[in-house]
């Protein structure tokens, strides 16, 4: 509706404010900076083991002797994990890695703990945050996100500047 003429026609609309030109500049960036600057993609494989991982720590997470405010609380998170996963297509590994920080922060936040002793037995917290690694492991999420922008900044203007030659 946004993108359309008051008597709602798309046809009229791109006539009126969207020329050849321009849309031939965008193409020529967006094929540009995506050969530049790839998105990150999952297999479909790694999307269900993911998914199958998740049911298995949810189970567990609902099973365990925790107080109900923290089970609510990571419960939360895992399901923002899963709405993730089946919104992939969509959303792209953007909305996989804002889950997975929401949950590492939930559980960081409160405290839930990893036990590395051997002595020690596993419970959910280990299982969580084995989860939380094996998520940003897939993700293999970039550290330094912030050097990718001025790259791509450089790659369109580049691309404009050769187009109107």
């Amino acid at each position: 509706r946004f993108f359309t003429t008051p008597g709602g026609d798309w046809n009229q609309f791109k006539q009126a404010y969207l020329k050849q030109e321009d849309l031939t500049t965008l193409s020529f960036c967006s094929l540009h900076l995506s050969r530049a600057v790839p998105e990150k993609t999952l297999e479909a494989k790694s999307l269900k083991d993911l998914e199958s991982e998740l049911e298995q720590l949810y189970q567990t997470v609902i099973s365990a002797k925790i107080d109900a405010p923290l089970r609510a609380a990571i419960l939360d998170g895992l399901n923002d994990v899963r709405t993730a996963i089946h919104a992939y297509h969509i959303r792209g590994a953007a909305g996989l890695e804002k889950a997975l920080f929401v949950l590492a922060g939930t559980a960081r936040t409160r405290n839930v703990a990893r036990h590395p002793d051997e002595d020690t037995e596993k419970d959910w917290g280990d299982d969580l945050w084995n989860f939380v690694v094996r998520l940003a492991t897939v993700l293999s999420i970039a550290s330094n996100l912030a050097s990718l922008a001025p790259l791509a900044l450089h790659q369109i203007a580049e691309g404009i500047s050769k187009i109107r030659r």
